[in-house]
């Protein structure tokens, strides 16, 4: 696991605990972390696709950093999962609040059955071709995520890479929290119909959509981000 911890200076701030989606590491982030950093402590979370010797942590350091501490979670894409996953196993350590999903989901292929089969079928059709060409198959999926110039990793953790492949067969339950859902109307990966079957059924949510991001709603349009997490965390 990858983590980095920005501290605001003051005591007592709400900590926004951040984890990246897939093939993503810390730096998606850095724009929205720029913007509330002053506001509050923050823990960036990501896994380590692609072998970094820097950030390293084990799961202890990361709950010493949030060990009793009022905690507002959430994440990018299937990072929403992680979370949601995290606060299942280790919810008894600290105090979660709210969270928060940007393009993210609980349900990759969907409970509307026609939904789900021709996920499934993508999902399976998309796994063979990482097993065919796993570098040249995630920078075509950056690329269809909105990535213009997408960089070829060095080198990838391919035992992970298909873990988290794997686990999009899966699902999680939504904590019974208040949510804040983020996501652009052009998402190709998490589409709006996946966003309305995963969380409007939860009974505290705001689903807000915007236009022109695709699935880099984090990073390309920041600044907006940025403004709904601080008015959801503070309301």
């Amino acid at each position: 696991m990858l983590a980095k911890y920005i501290d605001s200076g003051f005591v007592d701030r709400t900590l926004l605990v951040m984890h990246s989606g897939f093939g993503c590491d810390l730096r998606f982030w850095k724009k929205i972390t720029d913007s509330l950093r002053t506001d509050f402590d923050i823990l960036i979370l990501a896994e380590n696709y692609f072998k970094s010797t820097d950030y390293v942590v084990s799961v202890e350091d990361v709950l010493e950093i949030m060990k009793n501490r009022d905690v507002i979670v959430g994440g990018h894409s299937l990072g929403y999962a992680k979370m949601v996953q995290f606060c299942e196993k280790y919810g008894d350590k600290f105090k979660l609040k709210k969270i928060f999903a940007i393009a993210g989901f609980s349900n990759f292929l969907s409970d509307n059955p026609i939904a789900h089969g021709i996920r499934k079928l993508s999902l399976d059709m998309m796994i063979f071709l990482y097993k065919v060409n796993l570098v040249q198959t995630f920078v075509m999926f950056l690329y269809f995520c909105g990535e213009m110039f997408p960089t070829i990793p060095s080198d990838v953790d391919k035992d992970l890479f298909f873990k988290d492949l794997l686990w999009l067969n899966d699902r999680v339950e939504s904590p019974n929290v208040p949510h804040l859902v983020l996501s652009s109307l052009d998402d190709p990966t998490i589409p709006w119909y996946v966003i309305e079957d995963n969380f409007r059924k939860l009974k505290y949510v705001s689903i807000k959509y915007t236009f022109g991001a695709m699935h880099l709603l984090g990073d390309k349009n920041s600044e907006y981000v940025a403004g709904e997490l601080k008015k959801f965390t503070l309301s």
